[in-house]
């Protein structure tokens, strides 16, 4: 007789979840990138012509500077870096900035248009 397991499906990317409890299903739901909670001002529309991506330093691994805004000038961590500590696959990371990506900015300007 073939053995009846649960599963789970997240809401938002599709990723399925065999023999995990339901909590674990639900943080990573609460964490996905495919979350429109966790979609920062600065990736919608393309992304905005003030952000610059992580610069990795290529032979450490380490990241030498995190999401960055051009205009605030400041560094900003995403709400998933925030919920990890830093821990992204295997890299040890610096101290994360204190400031979380906005979800929504007065300051976005599209990069492809410039509006």
């Amino acid at each position: 007789m073939p053995e009846q397991i649960t599963a789970y499906k997240c809401r938002y990317c599709g990723a399925r979840f065999v023999r995990i409890k339901k909590h674990a299903v639900e943080r990573h739901e609460q964490y996905c990138q495919e979350n429109p909670e966790n979609v920062p001002a600065c990736w919608q529309r393309g992304h905005c012509a003030h952000y610059e991506p992580p610069k990795v330093d290529d032979e450490t691994g380490i990241i030498e500077r995190y999401h960055f805004c051009a205009y605030r000038e400041k560094e900003m961590a995403s709400k998933r870096m925030l919920a990890r500590k830093g821990i992204v696959g295997k890299k040890l990371l610096r101290a994360i900035p204190e400031r979380e990506m906005p979800r929504e900015c007065r300051h976005f300007l599209d990069r492809i248009t410039g509006a």
